[in-house]
């Protein structure tokens, strides 16, 4: 049986790994990218599995705004859902190893964990 709701829907705790300046659309709104660091304990098969990733995210709007001012290495705790991304060329690789299919947009933010 399908589920009736479809829900996309992630919390996600993490650090400011990479960050890029805000930029500013044609259309005057603030977009902010950057990349997030995350590390948990989670359960898989009845077995304990520590997680460390990658994961590019964005944030629009008075969202982006505030990100622009939290400095590299920043703990927060931000909601938000993931989509798909356009594809490019990574220029590094690092940006190799970022998930480049989805990206996680955020809609808000906390400080800390």
């Amino acid at each position: 049986m399908k589920p009736s709701v479809r829900a996309n829907q992630l919390i996600l705790v993490g650090r400011l790994h990479e960050r890029q300046e805000l930029r500013v659309l044609p259309t005057g709104m603030p977009v902010f990218d950057c990349i997030l660091w995350h590390e948990s304990d989670v359960t898989e098969a009845h077995a304990t599995r520590s997680l460390g990733f990658l994961l590019s995210a964005r944030a629009v709007g008075p969202v982006a705004e505030r990100m622009a001012r939290l400095q590299t290495g920043t703990s927060i705790r931000a909601w938000g859902f993931v989509a798909p991304r356009r594809q490019a060329k990574a220029e590094s690789a690092e940006q190799a190893r970022v998930a480049s299919s989805l990206i996680f947009t955020i809609n808000e933010f906390t400080l800390g964990e």
